[in-house]
């Protein structure tokens, strides 16, 4: 993907979760094979179609239609298991904007996505000899998107917590993480409350006493009123 359309996106999702914890030599407690591409619309408005021709291009399919019009999946069988990318959207488009990915279907707006696109960072991957750019929200971005997650009626609240909670462990100087908040930010924080428990599941599947303290610490410094 990084080859054939270098800019106009961002990774989210559990792929997201994974780099932001391989920067720190820490994987999560779990983490899905399938990636979450948010394309920039905002900045580029061909970059739906420019994405969808790319994953065309590498073999992918689309999954179908869904009943409301929706066109966000796409699969490919490598002979091994089946690789499944799904492309999304920022939200807070507007009804004007053009979200057709493979027609007569159209994409899913994602809570908090338009954040991640413009707090988005640039990393170099390298994976055996071979090396590539992927495009990443910052952490403040990745942990922002994923409290917007729990926003999502059908969203696994379980699974999205839990990478709430590894994000927030990660090491990061939490005042300067919190000058950067927005009062959107802070609603989207705002959602999360169920990680004051520190009992909370997602506290505990982290396995590390440290991360815990740290995570815990961290939400309750950013989701202050101070």
């Amino acid at each position: 993907m990084s080859e054939k359309v270098p800019r106009m996106w961002t990774l989210i999702g559990g792929q997201m979760v994974l780099l932001h914890g391989l920067e720190h030599d820490r994987t999560p407690p779990a983490a899905s094979l399938d990636l979450d591409v948010l394309a920039d619309v905002v900045s580029h408005q061909r970059s739906l179609r420019l994405l969808v021709a790319a994953l065309q291009g590498l073999g992918f399919e689309s999954a179908g239609v869904s009943p409301e019009g929706k066109t966000h999946r796409y699969r490919r069988d490598d002979g091994v298991g089946e690789l499944v990318v799904d492309l999304l959207a920022p939200d807070n488009l507007g009804e004007r904007a053009d979200l057709t990915t493979t027609p007569p279907g159209s994409t899913l707006e994602v809570p908090g996505g338009r954040q991640a696109v413009q707090r988005t960072q640039s990393v170099t991957v390298q994976l055996d000899e071979r090396a590539g750019v992927i495009h990443r929200p910052s952490l403040l971005g990745a942990i922002v998107g994923k409290a917007a997650a729990l926003s999502i009626p059908t969203a696994p609240q379980d699974k999205h917590y839990r990478d709430l909670a590894f994000l927030l462990s990660l090491p990061a100087n939490p005042r300067t993480l919190k000058q950067e908040l927005t009062k959107g930010d802070r609603r989207r924080l705002a959602t999360a409350t169920a990680l004051l428990d520190p009992g909370h599941e997602a506290w505990r599947e982290l396995g590390d006493a440290e991360a815990q303290a740290d995570g815990q610490a961290m939400y309750r410094f950013l989701s202050s009123a101070d």
